[in-house]
């Protein structure tokens, strides 16, 4: 009871003091620091070991903890292993293709296209090969029939299962283990390798979702199902009398989502949230499940979510006008200028890195913010301000006493006021520092 009446009235006091007076930012607090010359930082999953592209007198390299590995005419995207003990890329150098896994050059026999995919534990590979106008998949060293066009490759979770989609004379189909399923498309696995489902577009089918080869009669006309990772929870829209709808369902429970034009739909790696992007008033609006989080930007990609190691933060990166947006936790922690910035990467809840770019040069921004700092900073000067300094107990007794999540709850009811506030700003620091 006591919390509440806490609550209460320092959402009162919010509301008062709103736009009465301004401190630091949260962006003082963010130091930036610049890799030239580079781009796409990849971290391992257990975050101990960090890879990226760089480029110098157009010559690629690929950059492992910090050290210049061979330099080639052009070196692609590095990944690791699940397990962060292995590492791999793909390289090109003097008219050869390579595969380097663990230091290991290997020399491809063709072309190494722009489409290729390791397996999680890096066992297997796949990638599109490009010959006389007509395109094939190899998959470890196994050459299959060639089509017009290749795309969308897929492993299955457990990495005994390969499908892809091939396009022949302007029909699609997917390849799964090199059988061909006519009229499929959008293929996807359970969790568990278990199951296989598509999307089987026929004369008497119509977007009807399959299941292991069983059409499923309650999944017709439907797009773009995308299902959690826990495999418990799907989405996907739909089109009745040319009004499209979006859905979410979990234990048979369909429930609509109201927002116009859903994209970039993508749920939490641990299921518990979703987030997308929708039109509004031809801006783009930002959610996290149902909740508005931030609106009126010109862009926002929920694909470039980046997650915490342990789920708890989340950051994406946003546009407005001119300006680059960093969003940490719907809380904007960094505002500049630079150009297309793109694929955030979150180490723990105070270091981000993302590429961006400037005069056709590719550059890293590394984002370390000091919020402990800021929040130190804030209570000296509020305690310096007659006005506010009576209310930095129960200012205090909030940060001490109240859980991240029933902090989140405030600051939705509260975010739609000026964001420049500083005691909006103390307030969010308590959820940074509330772990």
């Amino acid at each position: 009871m006591k919390e509440k009446i806490i609550i209460s009235i320092f959402l009162v006091f919010l509301l008062f003091v709103n736009s009465q007076n301004s401190f630091a930012s949260s962006e003082t607090f963010c130091k930036e620091e610049i890799i030239k010359n580079s781009y796409y930082p990849v971290f391992s999953p257990d975050k101990k070991n960090i890879s990226y592209q760089k480029e110098i007198d157009w010559k690629k390299i690929i950059v492992k903890d910090w050290i210049e590995l061979n330099n080639y005419d052009e070196a692609y995207q590095p990944i690791y292993s699940l397990d962060s003990n292995h590492f791999a890329y793909m390289a090109e150098k003097d008219g050869k293709n390579f595969i380097i896994k663990d230091w290991i050059e290997i020399e491809s026999d063709y072309d190494i296209g722009f489409i290729r995919l390791f397996s999680p534990d890096l066992k297997h590979l796949a990638y599109k090969v490009e010959q006389n106008w007509k395109s094939f998949v190899v998959k470890d060293w196994l050459v299959w029939k060639s089509y017009d066009e290749v795309y969308g490759f897929l492993f299955s979770p457990n990495w005994e299962s390969f499908s892809y989609i091939a396009t022949e004379k302007w029909e699609s189909f997917i390849v799964k283990d090199w059988v061909e399923i006519p009229g499929s498309y959008n293929a996807f696995y359970s969790v568990d390798s278990n199951d296989f489902y598509y999307l089987l577009h026929t004369d008497l089918w119509y977007n009807i979702l399959v299941k292991n080869w069983v059409k499923l009669d309650n999944y017709k006309n439907i797009y773009n199902p995308i299902f959690s990772p826990d495999g418990n929870t799907l989405f996907y829209h739909k089109i009745d009398d040319a009004i499209e709808k979006y859905f979410i369902e979990k234990d048979w429970y369909r429930t609509e989502i109201y927002s116009d034009w859903i994209f970039n739909f993508i749920f939490s790696p641990d299921s518990k949230d979703f987030f997308y992007a929708s039109m509004k008033w031809d801006y783009i609006s930002y959610f996290k499940n149902w909740v508005e989080m931030n609106d009126m930007y010109n862009s926002a990609s929920s694909y470039d979510i980046a997650f915490s190691p342990d789920l708890k933060n989340y950051a994406y990166i946003t546009t407005k006008e001119n300006d680059t947006y960093v969003v940490k936790d719907w809380i904007i922690i960094s505002k500049n200028n630079h150009y297309n910035a793109i694929r955030p990467v979150l180490i723990d809840k105070n270091t981000l890195y993302y590429t961006a770019e400037e005069n056709g040069k590719n550059f890293i921004v590394k984002l370390t913010c000091d919020f402990w700092k800021q929040f130190e900073i804030l209570k000296e000067s509020i305690s310096k301000n007659k006005k506010y300094k009576k209310y930095l107990p129960i200012i205090d007794e909030i940060v001490k006493n109240t859980d991240k999540e029933k902090l989140e709850k405030i600051l939705f009811k509260i975010n739609k006021l000026e964001s420049k506030n500083s005691i909006l700003k103390y307030l969010q620091l308590s959820i940074y520092l509330k772990q």
